[in-house]
């Protein structure tokens, strides 16, 4: 994992490089070092698939396969080392926000914590092991891929900023539809008097705050004994995946806001702030990064929750 923020980065080069994207407008630097944090990481990938061992094959009593029902499947091996990816996001304000990178397993269809699912944790895989052989191996030419990939950023968002374009803001003016406004209006009153913002926080401000995003909406063929014949009755309900972020000055804060949004979202169904969900399920919590925003002398801590709701288009 590579983490930046605006100052105290430990590494010299990197640290003078982010100190020239600290000059520039938030909204260009942060989109230009999260792409070259994320190209940087690539170099990851190869070294991190060739230390992830390839299971063998086995059969699969019942899946299903393209939306039917198969039985009795054979599963290839390597679907750990396929699932190697990487990813990169902006985390906090525009101001005083950072920005991570990982090289990882990306949790696939069977279960949401894929990581380990093609050999379980008994067969004699070692997860330290391979996170520490990854670390001696790509830990310094990290450093150096990360240095030049904001090298060669820097005239760029330079550039950008040269020929005057301004920050999209149309995510926050439009009244976005469902299922933004449940989740937006569950969330702030839950969580009383504590503000949040679809992707990113703005206005400044400081902690407890909350960000939330759309990771994905799915949409699913109802499998059943009969179909009607409609495209549209043989769908099930849309799904959407939101990750809620939850900043403020504290870790028991943290949680006790946590518990407040998780008391009013999981289970709910019903009609409110305009819109329709079938149901709401808390799927997820943990502890997100904790760290010092610009211009605060205390941490700031994070925890993340998943929601997950099925709602009427």
């Amino acid at each position: 994992m590579i983490s930046l923020s605006w100052s105290g980065n430990p590494n010299r080069q990197i640290a003078a490089l982010m100190s020239r994207f600290h000059e520039l407008p938030r909204h260009i630097a942060k989109k230009h070092v999260q792409a070259a944090v994320k190209r940087a990481m690539k170099d990851g990938v190869p070294v991190l698939k060739a230390l992830t061992p390839k299971g063998s094959a086995k059969r699969i009593k019942s899946t299903i396969v393209r939306g039917e029902i198969k039985t009795n499947v054979k599963k290839r091996g390597g679907a750990l080392r396929r699932s190697v990816t990487t990813k990169a996001k902006y985390v906090g304000r525009n101001r005083d926000g950072f920005v991570y990178g990982v090289v990882g397993y990306k949790a696939g269809m069977e279960s949401r914590k894929a990581i380990w699912l093609e050999f379980g944790t008994s067969r004699g895989i070692e997860p330290r092991k391979i996170i520490d052989k990854f670390r001696a191996r790509y830990g310094g030419p990290a450093a150096a891929r990360m240095a030049a990939e904001l090298a060669a950023a820097l005239p760029k968002a330079a550039a950008e900023l040269a020929a005057g374009k301004e920050p999209d803001t149309r995510l926050r003016e439009v009244v976005m539809g469902s299922p933004h406004n449940w989740i937006r209006g569950a969330i702030e009153a839950a969580a009383s008097g504590i503000d949040a913002y679809p992707v990113e926080m703005t206005g400044g401000g400081d902690p407890p705050y909350i960000i939330y995003s759309r990771e994905a909406t799915t949409r699913e063929p109802m499998l059943s004994d009969g179909f009607s014949g409609s495209p549209a009755a043989d769908v099930m309900p849309p799904t959407a995946r939101f990750n809620v972020v939850i900043y403020a000055d504290s870790y028991a804060q943290c949680w006790e806001i946590a518990g407040q949004i998780r008391a009013a979202v999981h289970r709910f169904s019903g009609s409110a702030h305009g819109e329709t969900i079938q149901q709401s399920l808390v799927i997820d919590e943990r502890d997100g990064d904790a760290g010092y925003l610009d211009g605060r002398e205390q941490p700031t801590y994070t925890v993340e929750q998943t929601v997950e709701l099925a709602y009427a288009e």
